[in-house]
């Protein structure tokens, strides 16, 4: 991982679609890209948090701010990502969500404005719903680890092996695509350490999103329970516990 991204940036990264002509007649790409981020993240915020309170069983403890673009130097070489690559970043520090401006965002909507951007780029633009349900999914887990007294940023950075390091992100990834998941409907994991994430934390959500977050963070995986043999032991210890909390 780059040194300029803290563990808790969040990031989306995917390949990067074409076709930003379609909309030069009446915008240019980076105004009609702004005007969907806009209006999805920053009209409906509170909606947007309230929609996933009422459906996830959890509560915000406060509200990020939003804003169009990324900090200068985000980088994310343990997924492979560049600037150009990420759609969004949370930063904990400033509990800020950002937007990457340039991406090619489409809605969820069955428009056929959206089916037009989705052809022309090969059904790769990234849809504005599941990038930012994703980044406040990281909002939450790293309010959780507050309220928790969790530090996952020093057990990240005193992993003892790469797997352990990579144990952790793939975790709060995970995490996150599963919030994006449930909110939207659509998986839309396209990278192997957001999808190996997904597996291991899937089937202790489903019992319980709010009481298998709080399970995870203090009971992170480590490396060797990303195997598939361990991984489902971990999971049957999480789902065990979880039920006799309830």
């Amino acid at each position: 991982m780059n040194t300029c991204m803290k563990l808790g940036i969040a990031t989306l990264v995917i390949s990067a679609g074409l076709g930003s002509g379609f909309l030069s007649q009446r915008y240019t790409q980076e105004q009609a890209d702004k005007t969907v981020a806009s209006y999805y993240a920053l009209d409906n915020l509170t909606s947007i948090i309230a929609a996933q309170e009422q459906e996830l069983g959890i509560h915000y403890t406060s509200v990020p701010t939003v804003i169009l673009g990324l900090p200068d130097g985000t980088t994310d070489t343990l997924l492979g990502g560049n600037s150009e690559e990420i759609l969004g970043s949370y930063v904990p520090d400033k509990n800020t969500i950002y937007l990457n401006s340039g991406a090619t965002f489409v809605t969820m909507d069955s428009t056929l404005t959206n089916y037009a951007a989705l052809f022309f780029g090969f059904w790769q633009q990234p849809k504005i719903e599941q990038v930012f349900h994703h980044e406040l999914g990281h909002v939450y887990i790293y309010q959780r680890e507050l309220a928790l007294g969790v530090d996952l940023h020093q057990a990240y950075s005193h992993s003892e092996t790469l797997m352990d390091m990579i144990a952790i992100r793939s975790t709060l990834e995970g995490i996150a695509e599963y919030v994006s998941m449930r909110m939207t409907g659509t998986p839309r994991i396209r990278n192997p350490a957001y999808g190996l994430g997904f597996k291991v934390v899937q089937p202790i959500l489903d019992v319980s999103v709010s009481v298998g977050i709080d399970y995870i963070l203090t009971h992170m995986p480590s490396g060797n329970d990303l195997d598939i043999t361990h991984r489902t032991a971990y999971q049957r210890k999480a789902i065990e516990e979880i039920n006799q909390a309830k």
